[in-house]
């Protein structure tokens, strides 16, 4: 590309030229036309209400040859008037926010990031959307990448456990092709949760926090409480509507599930029946307050079973839900003991009980609040 010192102006029979040409040509003419005007290495302001009708006039005018534009006039005008073209393409974005600041184009490529990070689909825009909204990105995107280390920061402590255990027990070797391409995919969580943490550690120096409760969950270490420890209260007042605190409390016991799967693993079993009773609770809050539509919801696992059981007529609880509760409320109890030698002690056994319990729990939760 030619520098911009290096470009003479536009004379007016050149502006008349290439307006009239951007108003007739189609196709591969209009496509090799267009080229040509980003060769000169800049595009005259005086051209983009032509290159908005040429837009959205013809097909041939792709998403990404558009975005080129878009950063080579410095026009937002020119994305906001053809926003249409990238609802397919939002990609196309990636280097137009690089360049210039958009609000609409940061919602776009916030919900662009946020859904692909969700799917299970290749997502090879991962770094450089991250970069662009690491750079210019404001309220919205420190929100995105603080909901998605929310979220994906557990699976990547438990993964790094795994990954750990594996090598110290030198199983690399002996990996069979299905558990070797689930160390891949722990590995591109692992590196994702990372530079997701990067770049939420540059956007905070330029914003206060935003104070949503995923901001509990960091890097601090491979467990986080995010609950009220058991008994500091015995009410939760919902300030929410009953969806929406349900969502977050749903979420809650997926941390809460995922750091007993850790600590499990890492057979500190008194702290992963803690964390799965924690779980328990979550769910149970969850359900009480789509199910019963109360404003104020139980914090014990005792209180929110005799809960559910007396104003959930519509939806009782199933035998063997109780019991799954009952389990978890025991041995989480014990797991908040000192467990001297003489004292039951928790083991595997006992874990795998709790998850079993808290799988059954979460499955019949599911069905409640997503009823």
């Amino acid at each position: 590309m030619v520098p911009d010192e290096a470009v003479s102006p536009m004379t007016q029979g050149e502006l008349a030229s290439h307006k009239r040409k951007l108003a007739t040509a189609e196709h591969l003419d209009l496509v090799n036309f267009l080229n040509m005007l980003l060769k000169l290495g800049r595009v005259p302001p005086e051209l983009v209400p032509s290159l908005v009708e040429t837009a959205k006039r013809s097909e041939s005018f792709y998403p990404d040859l558009l975005a080129k534009f878009i950063v080579a006039t410095g026009s937002i005008a020119l994305y906001e008037a053809c926003e249409s073209k990238f609802e397919k393409a939002p990609a196309d974005l990636i280097p137009v926010f690089a360049k210039l600041y958009s609000p609409t184009i940061e919602k776009r490529l916030c919900d662009f990031f946020y859904k692909e990070l969700q799917s299970k689909e290749p997502f090879p825009w991962f770094d450089t959307c991250l970069d662009a909204l690491t750079k210019n990105g404001q309220r919205v995107a420190l929100e995105t990448l603080e909901a998605l280390d929310y979220e994906l920061g557990p699976k990547a402590n438990v993964a790094k456990v795994i990954a750990s255990a594996i090598e110290a027990e030198g199983l690399n070797d002996q990996l069979d092709i299905q558990r070797s391409m689930r160390s891949m995919l722990d590995g591109l969580t692992i590196h994702r949760v990372s530079r997701i943490r990067k770049g939420l550690e540059v956007l905070r120096t330029r914003m206060p926090a935003s104070g949503i409760d995923a901001q509990a969950v960091t890097s601090s270490g491979p467990v986080v409480d995010v609950s009220n420890s058991a008994g500091s209260k015995d009410w939760d007042v919902v300030k929410d509507p009953p969806a929406v605190y349900a969502g977050k409390a749903m979420a809650r016991a997926q941390v809460h599930m995922l750091n007993a799967i850790e600590l499990r693993l890492l057979k500190r079993y008194a702290d992963a029946g803690n964390n799965y009773r924690k779980a328990g609770e979550a769910l149970l809050k969850a359900v009480y307050a789509v199910g019963a539509n109360k404003t104020k919801i139980p914090t014990t696992l005792e209180n929110l079973k005799t809960n559910v059981k007396s104003n959930m007529k519509d939806n009782p609880l199933p035998d063997s839900i109780e019991k799954a509760i009952d389990a978890l409320q025991t041995f989480g109890n014990l797991a908040s003991h000192d467990q001297s030698d003489d004292y039951f002690q928790l083991s595997e056994e006992v874990a795998a009980v709790l998850e079993s319990s808290l799988n059954a729990l979460s499955n019949w939760a599911k069905t409640v609040v997503r009823a």
